[in-house]
Formats: C-alpha cells, sequence, structure tokens
C-alpha cells in the first residue's frame, strides 16, 4: 500500500497543475479569449473593487469582436487581412462609474480603433498601430465544453 502513495499523490497534482502551460501559442486570434495585460506599455492594473478584466474576444468567423472594457461590453466589426487588422466602430453600453475606469475604458476604446496588426508571441496576442505595440493581451485558458 505504501508503494502507491507516491504514485497516487503524483496523479493527484498533476491534475491540478494549470492546464495551459503545455499549450502551444495559437496561430490566430480567432477562437481564443484574451486578458487586456497592458496598452501602451503600461501594465493594466484594477481598482480593487473591480474584479472584471478587461477582454477581447473574435467571432468564429473572424469577422466580429467582442469584450468588456471595464464599464461596459462592446461589439463591433473586424477585417482580418493576414497579420493586417482593421476593428469597424464599436457599439458599447453606457453605463458611466468612477473616473478612473472611465479613462481606462477610453484608453482601451480609442487603442483599440488605432490597431493594424497583429502578432502572437509566447501566448500574448500583441496590437499594433504601424509598428507600435498598444495593446498586449494574455491568453485566457481554453473554456471546458460541459
Amino acid at each position: 500500500m505504501k508503494s502507491l502513495l507516491p504514485l497516487f499523490l503524483a496523479v493527484l497534482l498533476a491534475g491540478c497543475a494549470s492546464r495551459t502551460t503545455g499549450l502551444p501559442a495559437p496561430d490566430s486570434p480567432v477562437g481564443y479569449g484574451w486578458t487586456l495585460a497592458s496598452i501602451g506599455g503600461d501594465p493594466v492594473t484594477l481598482p480593487a473593487d473591480n474584479a472584471r478584466p478587461l477582454r477581447l474576444q473574435f467571432g468564429a468567423d473572424g469577422l466580429s469582436a467582442t469584450g468588456y472594457s471595464g464599464l461596459n461590453g462592446f461589439l463591433g466589426r473586424t477585417n482580418f487581412d493576414g497579420n493586417k487588422l482593421k476593428f469597424g466602430p464599436l457599439a458599447m453600453t453606457r453605463r458611466g462609474g468612477p473616473a478612473e475606469l472611465m479613462q481606462l475604458e477610453n484608453r482601451y476604446t480609442a487603442a483599440l480603433t488605432s490597431v493594424t496588426a497583429w502578432a502572437i508571441r509566447d501566448r500574448q496576442l500583441v496590437l499594433s498601430a504601424g509598428d507600435t505595440p498598444v495593446l498586449v493581451f494574455e491568453m485566457e485558458p481554453p473554456r471546458v465544453q460541459q
């Protein structure tokens, strides 16, 4: 019985490990969820009372995007052409909130509309305006279908 204990513990610990560590970086941002990490090189820090991260997700067809910008949800059309990317006008809910979050939301949505290109590096989505990275996102773990 003692010889099975180390095996049991190894299996138990393997099941607790992150499921994303061994996943390769995707070839395209489409079909994945992305959490905003930085805007214009500045790390995104949320107020302690705001539990929802800023997000971006592209529709499976690659023709649309949805997300959360700190206070409001948004959606809009996208145009992928190789590694080039343009966002159309964004439709948003219009909820107000603390000035800090409103400023963050304005920076995020303004940066989205300036995007001209995308790249994936080490499981990070980098959206650029010309040669300048403006938004960096971390890939979210895949959601388990039930």
